[in-house]
């Protein structure tokens, strides 16, 4: 399970007050980063995160998203669970598979930049699975929060940097014993 004291720090940083604060990035460029549609620029991403204001509209934005989708069902075509790590095997880079063979989620530490990097490969056709081009794609813990969202490349994976600041195998396995990719 995450460290409580290293998600209060996370907590703090978002609750805390700057002078002058304001939200850096409109939202339709934020939801337009949530779905997939657009990248933000690096210069936008180091402002966002300097921005407790524009981090808490996001999370605002994500919440708000997630709760239309799990408000209808219908909308979710397809799920893929799959099985957590015991915890002998947490190391610097694993890859997981879901149950069913169509998904493998690829967790990596960057020894560069000593950023973790998160992965989501379709591994079955897009046609077999149903998978639209401009699709929405959902990853959750056992606990139904999510941890990766947003549309595949071309080459059919979604890419990410984790930000929070327990490693991603430990807060995920502290979250349960399974994760799931939902699509629409």
């Amino acid at each position: 399970m995450a460290n409580p004291g290293e998600l209060l720090l996370l907590a703090a940083h978002m609750a805390r007050e700057i002078p002058g604060d304001r939200q850096i990035i409109t939202d339709e460029r934020l939801l337009a980063a949530l779905t997939g549609k657009e990248r933000l620029r690096q210069a936008e991403y180091r402002e966002m995160l300097a921005s407790p204001l524009t981090l808490s509209r996001l999370r605002l934005l994500a919440s708000q998203s997630l709760s239309e989708l799990q408000r209808s069902p219908a909308l979710m075509n397809h799920e893929s669970d799959g099985m957590m790590p015991t915890p002998e095997l947490l190391c610097e880079e694993l890859t997981l598979v879901t149950n069913d063979g169509n998904w493998a989620l690829l967790i990596k530490l960057d020894q560069d930049s000593q950023r973790w990097h998160l992965t989501l490969q379709l591994l079955a056709s897009r046609e077999a699975m149903h998978v639209r081009e401009d699709g929405e794609i959902f990853v959750h813990d056992a606990q139904q929060g999510t941890f990766l969202f947003g549309g595949l490349d071309g080459n059919g994976q979604l890419h990410a940097v984790w930000e929070l600041p327990v490693k991603p195998l430990v807060y995920l396995v502290g979250k349960g014993k399974t994760w799931t990719v939902y699509h629409h």
